[in-house]
C-alpha cells in the first residue's frame, strides 16, 4: 500500500512538473509574441505615423528688445547689451474642441500583428481678445515712437538710453502644434472671423523642436486693440471710448484639422476656458492622462467623452508662457507621446519643456541651469 501511495505521489509530482514546464513554455511564447507585436507597432510608427499629441492652438507675437544703456560720452556707450528677440503669447479666451475619430485594426498589418489606427478630424472653435496682451506690451509710461510698433521708455536725466521694444505685428502667427505632421494629410482649414486664411508650414521656426503649422494673423485684427491702447495713452478719450467698444469684440477662429495616428491620441489644453468632446466608433477606450473625462457614454457602437479641467489648463498656460517668452528662443518644446498604452503617465503624451539655460534680461544664458516641466494632457488609448 505504501508502495502504491509513493507511485501515485511520483505520478502527481511528474504531472506538476510537466504542467509547470508547459506553463513556462506558454509564458515564454506569450512574452515573445508580446515583444514581437510591440516591435511591429514600433516599426509601423517609424514608417507611417506615431501616436498623436495636439497642443491647443495659440497666437505668438514676436518682438525685438534693445535693453536700457548708460551713455558715458558723446557717441560712445558702455555696458550696452545687444538687442534680443522675445515672443509674446496670446491664449484663446474660450476654446471648444470636438474630435471625431474612426478607429480601425485593419489599416496597418504585419502577419498576425497589427497597429490600432485612427483617422478623423479635430475642430477648434476659438475666441480671442487681444487688449490685455497688447496693454502689457505698452507700459503706461511708454510712448509710441512710430506707427510700426516701436515702444520706448522716456529718457531720464542720467544720460541713459531707454529700453526700446519693436513689436512685429506683421509677423504674428497662429500656431497649431501637432506632434507628428505625417498624420495631417492636408493643411488645416482655418477661418478668422468667417474669412478663410491659408495655413502654411513655417519657413523660419519661432519655436525650437516643436512641429506645427501656422497661420498669419491679418493686421487689422491686432490694430483695433493697438489703436485703442495708444489712444488711451495719448488722452484721446473720445476715440478711446469708441475704440474700447470695438476692441472688446472678440476675434473668432475656427480650425478644422485632419488627424491620423496609431495607438493613442492626447490633447494639451490651453487658454482661459477649454472644453473637449471626443466621439469614436471604438467600444473599449482606455482613458489616459492627467484627467479623466467629466462625462462619458459607452455603447456597442462606440463612445463619447468630454473633458474640462480649469486647473490643468491654467497650469499649462503658465508653463508654456514662461517657456515661449524666454529671450532668444532658449526654450525647447518637444512631444513625449509614447506607444506604452499601459502607462498612465507617459502614455498621456505629456509635452516636455526643456529650458536650455535661464536667460537674463541682457539675453545672456546662465549655463548649468536646466529645468524640465511637463504640460498636462489627457486623451484615449485604443487598447
Amino acid at each position: 500500500m505504501q508502495k502504491t501511495l509513493l507511485t501515485k505521489l511520483s505520478i502527481i509530482a511528474g504531472l506538476c512538473i510537466t504542467f509547470a514546464i508547459g506553463l513556462g513554455m506558454i509564458g515564454s511564447v506569450i512574452y515573445e509574441r508580446q515583444n514581437y507585436a510591440a516591435s511591429v507597432v514600433k516599426e509601423i510608427a517609424q514608417q507611417h505615423v506615431n501616436p498623436q499629441e495636439v497642443i491647443t492652438p495659440f497666437i505668438i507675437i514676436p518682438t525685438t528688445i534693445t535693453p536700457e544703456c548708460q551713455i558715458t560720452a558723446p557717441e560712445t556707450t558702455s555696458k550696452c547689451a545687444p538687442s534680443y528677440s522675445k515672443n509674446e503669447i496670446v491664449f484663446a479666451s474660450q476654446t471648444q474642441a470636438i474630435q471625431d475619430l474612426e478607429v480601425s485594426t485593419d489599416t496597418y498589418k504585419r502577419g498576425i500583428y497589427h497597429a490600432t489606427s485612427y483617422d478623423g478630424a479635430l475642430t477648434f472653435d476659438q475666441s480671442y481678445t487681444f487688449d490685455q496682451t497688447i496693454s502689457s506690451l505698452y507700459d503706461t509710461t511708454s510712448k509710441t515712437s512710430d506707427a510700426q510698433g516701436s515702444v520706448s521708455t522716456p529718457a531720464n536725466k542720467n544720460n541713459t538710453q531707454p529700453e526700446k521694444t519693436i513689436i512685429h505685428w506683421n509677423a504674428a502667427k497662429l500656431i497649431i502644434p501637432v506632434s507628428d505632421l505625417r498624420g495631417v494629410a492636408t493643411l488645416p482649414t482655418v477661418t478668422i472671423n468667417k474669412k478663410p486664411i491659408k495655413a502654411t508650414y513655417p519657413q523660419t521656426a519661432l519655436l525650437k523642436n516643436l512641429t506645427y503649422v501656422e497661420v498669419a494673423i491679418p493686421q487689422n485684427i491686432l490694430q483695433r486693440s493697438v489703436k485703442n491702447i495708444t489712444s488711451q495713452q495719448n488722452g484721446n478719450n473720445a476715440f478711446a471710448t469708441n475704440g474700447a467698444s470695438e476692441s472688446l469684440t472678440s476675434t473668432e477662429i475656427v480650425i478644422d484639422l485632419p488627424l491620423a495616428g496609431i495607438s493613442n491620441v492626447n490633447t494639451v489644453p490651453t487658454g482661459q476656458n477649454f472644453n473637449l468632446t471626443m466621439r469614436s466608433n471604438w467600444h473599449a477606450p482606455n482613458f489616459i492622462g492627467k484627467a479623466l473625462p467629466n462625462a462619458k457614454k459607452l455603447t456597442a457602437k462606440g463612445f463619447e467623452a468630454s473633458w474640462q479641467n480649469q486647473y490643468l489648463t491654467i497650469a499649462n498656460n503658465q508653463d508654456l508662457s514662461q517657456c515661449i517668452s524666454i529671450a532668444n528662443n532658449r526654450c525647447v518644446v518637444t512631444s513625449q507621446a509614447t506607444l506604452d498604452n499601459n502607462s498612465q503617465s507617459m502614455a498621456s503624451g505629456d509635452a516636455l519643456i526643456a529650458m536650455e539655460g535661464a536667460a537674463t534680461a541682457e539675453a545672456t544664458a546662465i549655463p548649468d541651469s536646466y529645468r524640465n516641466v511637463r504640460l498636462n494632457s489627457f486623451g484615449v488609448s485604443f487598447a
